[in-house]
């Protein structure tokens, strides 16, 4: 651990002040109608509240806010069946506890959280960095559009950052205990992800994939016990029907491709990219942090579904200059309001494949410079 530069503290300090600014004003624009106040919040906190009731924690309540921005749901979308929960049962404990609190309460605590772990993670992962990092790139953390919509839409993708840059910089300390913790933690949040312990299994890192896939098993099985198992039938369900790929936010392939009326070509495509990384992972056994930034991209990529603000778990990538010589583009990408993407989903198909391909191209670049690199990683037991 370093200490960190004057820079990057002045960097550090105007990025958060900014950010808390941002939440800020985020929580002033939050109308008075309860569920646009909410917003995401009020499908995590309506999943706790139904499975503390013995409901289904995946239906439609009226606190769950609605899919579609006005004006931007396609004429073939039909009724728009509300942005209910997707997260996988293992979080369902947390949101058992949000839901104890009134929910119209527990949204400014939640927000500023996440505002405060963006900054303590970035924070964090500087002071283990090897190197300084540019005070731009710190800015550009702390304000890229996955943070600032983090808040907007009080997300929990701050828990998310937390997880990634938890087994990041354990995988770099060889701890491979909190490592595998961390990872296992965030395959469990994100099943996308699951990309993580196999590249690092490939890669000869089997003590920290054997503990990560203990962590899920433990947490997947969690939720079972007061639930029932039924709860993954009720998950499964709503997300076979879903229809989040009508947003040009959604970046994996298999989204991409079903936006233009080609869901087997983005299908096969994911596949097949999912297989070649593996393969190149197993011949080059690369670094630990080279195998992770290749499988969190394609966690994203190469997934069923991918939103934009999954980005954030390359955050570790962007401070330790995992992007190549490629990094100020994507920075510059990574700052674009979503709502320019967004704007082309009642355009044509070509257009759309080509709005989203603005948050997409940061993570090609990550798996690009990732798949370049050359270092084998030394002889290691299990």
């Amino acid at each position: 651990m370093r200490k960190l530069a004057e820079s990057e503290l002045a960097a550090l300090a105007i990025g958060a002040g900014l950010l808390a600014g941002w939440t800020s004003f985020c929580l002033g624009r939050m109308g008075a109608d309860p569920v646009s106040h909410l917003h995401q919040f009020g499908s995590f906190w309506s999943a706790g509240w139904a499975a503390n009731h013995g409901l289904n924690p995946y239906g439609d309540y009226p606190l769950v806010p609605p899919s579609f921005v006005p004006g931007l749901m396609p004429a073939d979308a039909g009724t728009d069946p509300g942005d209910i929960n997707l997260n996988p049962p293992a979080l369902l404990l947390l949101f058992r506890l949000l839901a104890l609190a009134d929910p119209l309460r527990a949204l400014a605590p939640w927000v500023w959280g996440s505002a405060a772990l963006f900054v303590l993670i970035t924070c964090y992962l500087l002071r283990h960095s090897v190197l300084p990092v540019p005070a731009w790139r710190i800015l550009c953390i702390l304000l890229m559009v996955p943070v600032r919509d983090t808040i907007w839409r009080a997300q929990i993708y701050a828990l998310v950052l937390v997880c990634a840059a938890l087994g990041w910089v354990a995988l770099k300390q060889r701890r491979d205990v909190v490592a595998g913790l961390a990872i296992g933690v965030l395959v469990a949040m994100k099943p996308n992800f699951a990309y993580w312990p196999i590249y690092l299994l490939l890669a000869r890192r089997r003590r920290v994939a054997l503990i990560a896939a203990v962590t899920v098993a433990v947490l997947a099985l969690l939720p079972t016990i007061s639930e029932g198992v039924g709860v993954y039938a009720a998950w499964l369900g709503v997300v076979r029907l879903d229809r989040h790929w009508l947003f040009t936010t959604d970046i994996s392939l298999v989204g991409m491709f079903h936006r233009v009326g080609m869901l087997a070509v983005g299908q096969i495509l994911a596949g097949l990219l999912a297989v070649l990384g593996g393969i190149l992972v197993y011949r080059r056994r690369p670094e630990a942090i080279e195998a992770s930034a290749l499988a969190l991209g394609m966690g994203i990529v190469a997934a069923p579904l991918a939103w934009s603000y999954y980005t954030v778990v390359l955050i570790p990538a962007l401070v330790d200059d995992c992007w190549g010589p490629l990094t100020r583009v994507a920075a510059a990408l990574l700052m674009v309001p979503v709502a320019v993407p967004l704007t082309a989903m009642l355009g044509p198909p070509w257009l759309q494949f080509l709005a989203t391909l603005i948050p997409a191209l940061p993570v090609w670049f990550v798996l690009a410079h990732a798949a370049s690199a050359h270092r084998e990683a030394p002889e290691m037991s299990p």
